[in-house]
């Protein structure tokens, strides 16, 4: 199966031009930038890394403890959690001081209630670690969560967000089997087919580099969707160029409780529309912030290329999207890319390089 990072495709259509030349421009920027930034970090000698665990609380005292002793368990200790009570009324902050009173690396961030994208954005503007860790307060992390972020982000330092599979607990319990999968750059899937690649808030992480390039995000953006904030984390680091990578193991337990927003019930028709417009919305602003001018847009399917070549081990699935991309985007260069697409795919399989998907 694919996983949490399965591709969620909007309806197709034809995009004006200038959408293109304007993805593109802003494309070749962040990519240049980022050339500039892993240039940094390749040097020899970079310290070690530095973990920060945020989580995120709405009245949910009676988890918070749970939470919080997960991160404790953990093999590779947390250089610093971050707790932000979003304005609850119940006992949720007496419960976050309790454990802030017996452990420094604990502290607390009280504000008033205006939804989960504004305790992303007050918690990420008080941390300090180089990888950022998120967990919704009704979840917990299971042990060697943090050291294999650890190992994974040392081992690989291009990937940028990391995120694991989850197990549900109660309810529906069960942990879906998912395959590790380097995902490359995907902001062209994210962009044009609003592809989800990710997993819900508890089970991301990304480095600080890759979250600066969007946070704090304005609550003007996700103004509708107050407890899904996760939109906002996934696709700001895809349209931000952020190299994704999915584990095969879970490393996080999802509990179902019965007052869980999404967990146990479908997306009605509504819900689906505000969560494209909002996806929408976001997409505007993030690439409207760092436009820097317009492109040909002959250089569109050269770049879509680009982005596909960064992915490892493409499966069909990748290269039916990037081909799909490609057919839409116009310009002379679409046909002979799209062909490249299936001539590099097939390559890695006659090489064994990569095993077909159904």
């Amino acid at each position: 199966m694919r996983g949490w990072g399965s591709e969620r495709v909007s309806p197709g259509g034809n995009l004006p031009t200038d959408f293109f030349e304007i993805a593109g421009s802003f494309y070749l920027s962040i990519l240049k930038g980022r050339a500039i930034v892993l240039s940094g970090f390749l040097c020899p000698g970079h310290l070690p890394l530095k973990i920060s665990v945020l989580i995120n609380n709405y009245n949910y005292g009676r988890f918070l403890g749970r939470a919080l002793a997960s991160v404790a368990a953990q093999t590779r200790a947390a250089d610093e959690v971050i707790v932000v009570d979003d304005g609850s009324s119940d006992d949720s902050l007496e419960v976050a001081r309790d454990w802030a009173a017996r452990d420094s690396r604990i502290r607390v961030l009280a504000k008033s209630n205006e939804g989960q994208l504004s305790a992303f954005n007050m918690g990420f503007a008080e941390s300090r670690g180089d990888v950022i860790t998120f967990l919704d307060a009704d979840d917990e992390y299971l042990p060697g969560w943090l050291e294999r972020l650890e190992q994974e982000y040392s081992a690989r330092p291009t990937v940028d967000y990391i995120f694991s599979p989850m197990t549900v607990v109660g309810g529906s319990a069960g942990s879906e089997t998912v395959e590790e999968v380097d995902f490359g750059l995907t902001y062209f899937r994210a962009l044009i087919l609003q592809a989800w690649i990710s997993s819900p808030t508890s089970g991301i992480s990304a480095r600080r580099r890759l979250l600066e390039r969007f946070l704090p995000m304005p609550l003007s953006v996700n103004c509708h969707c107050r407890a899904n904030a996760d939109l906002v984390l996934a696709y700001g680091a895809s349209v931000m160029l952020g190299h994704k990578f999915q584990l095969a193991t879970s490393y996080i337990r999802y509990h179902w409780h019965g007052e869980n927003v999404f967990l146990g019930r479908g997306e009605s028709s509504s819900e689906r529309l505000i969560r494209r417009v909002t996806v929408q919305l976001m997409m505007r602003h993030l690439v409207g912030e760092a436009w820097q001018g317009y492109v040909w847009r002959q250089q569109l399917p050269s770049l879509i290329y680009r982005e596909f070549a960064s992915i490892p081990r493409p499966r069909f699935s990748d290269a039916r999207s990037y081909g799909r991309m490609l057919r839409r985007s116009g310009g002379r260069e679409r046909w002979r890319r799209h062909v490249m697409v299936w001539v590099r795919y097939l390559r890695l399989i006659y090489r064994g390089s990569i095993v077909t998907d159904p």
